[in-house]
């Protein structure tokens, strides 16, 4: 679940951050609660100069996600058997699309279909 992190509050422990470079070379950074372990979110490569950085945050470790619409899944190639069955009702890459308009437009449209009566 893609967020920009001004538009984000996290409550409770500061979580720990560790970084690695992907198969491109660039940094990749991700964050876990130090007591469990759980992955929260994590971000990659790049600062951006005048906006927040975008989270891919964990959608399962929210308190409330009875409002969560997966519209999109990314990097399907790896995904494990028993899911490849649900990947073909909606809009699915292999690794990561070329940019977020895509996936934005997706949503969008599903949210609009949501909301009308």
């Amino acid at each position: 679940m893609w967020v920009p992190e001004d538009d984000i509050e996290f409550t409770g422990e500061k979580p720990s951050v560790f970084g690695a470079r992907g198969s491109s070379g660039r940094e990749k950074f991700g964050a876990f609660c130090s007591g469990c372990g759980t992955r929260l979110y994590h971000w990659g490569g790049g600062i951006r100069t005048g906006k927040s950085r975008t989270l891919s945050v964990k959608a399962g470790t929210l308190d409330d996600t009875s409002n969560i619409m997966p519209t999109s899944h990314i990097w399907t190639r790896s995904a494990q058997p028993w899911l490849k069955p649900l990947l073909d009702l909606g809009l699915c890459y292999a690794a990561g699309p070329e940019s977020g308009e895509a996936l934005m437009a997706q949503w969008r449209q599903a949210v609009s279909a949501e909301a009308k009566p």
